[in-house]
């Protein structure tokens, strides 16, 4: 007999990945060598997506213009092949938080009776540029019914390590914009120093169990206050009724 398969969890994931210029500094070491930021970003999600238990994904290319790179899609193997081919200045050199959100606004529906909506903002903050604020596009996402987390990704300070030739001046993460970030969409922001914080953010996201059964069915409840009211009505009837009729009940009830 074979398995029953696991009924996911009714939560949609829309990523969003930064892939201005600044995602060309290499701060991390994986494997002994020396990666970017954006293939830090994209080690991370992968790895994000292959244990994911939710219903879809999406992916939105943070750029200047932004893009949507993916619908919602419960394709887990496409979402993974799509970020593999993510890559810096994808969507120009410099990226606009607030028109990325605003597009996503358009695009994307919560429903939330059947599903929670999250967005992922990988990002290290770098050179924010538009005219609405971040912090202000965030608090339209959750007065739509969004919730934002946040993962910062890039080193708080210079590492000791080359950045190699080429490279602009080195820009440390804005942890503070991410954290804040965060906060306003209600969810919690992580920053990436390796790809162990993978637990944590799935842990982030994940919908409890008594949410998940909420979720899944809803009991209908009958309040029981209408069962007194309606005797009440009843007697209420009853002593309007003309006298003769009150007679011919007690009658009928006597027989």
């Amino acid at each position: 007999m074979l398995p029953e398969k696991q009924q996911a969890d009714p939560l949609d994931l829309i990523l969003v990945v930064n892939t201005s210029v600044s995602m060309i500094l290499k701060d991390y070491i994986v494997g002994g060598e020396q990666v970017d930021r954006m293939a830090m970003s994209r080690l991370l999600l992968q790895k994000l997506v292959s244990s994911f238990k939710g219903q879809r994904i999406g992916l939105v290319v943070m750029g200047r213009p932004s893009a949507i790179w993916l619908p919602l899609t419960s394709d887990f193997s496409l979402v993974s092949n799509i970020i593999g081919r993510l890559k810096t200045t994808l969507g120009g050199r410099n990226s606009d938080i607030a028109e990325t959100l605003a597009l996503i606004q358009k695009k994307f529906t919560p429903d939330s009776e059947k599903s929670q909506t999250i967005v992922m903002m990988v990002s290290d903050g770098y050179e924010q540029l538009g005219v609405i604020s971040p912090e202000a596009a965030v608090q339209e996402l959750v007065h739509d019914g969004f919730k934002l987390h946040t993962l910062a990704i890039g080193s708080a300070a210079k590492p000791e390590f080359s950045l190699g030739k080429g490279h602009l001046i080195y820009q440390a993460v804005d942890l503070q914009l991410m954290t804040q970030l965060a906060k306003i969409g209600g969810g919690k922001m992580v920053h990436v120093k390796d790809l162990s914080v993978t637990d944590n953010v799935l842990k982030n996201i994940s919908i409890a169990p008594e949410q998940n059964k909420k979720k899944q069915g809803k009991s209908i409840v009958i309040p029981l206050y209408q069962y007194p009211l309606a005797f009440s009505l009843i007697l209420l009837i009853i002593m309007l009724l003309p006298v003769s009729f009150k007679v011919l009940i007690n009658r009928v009830s006597r027989e």
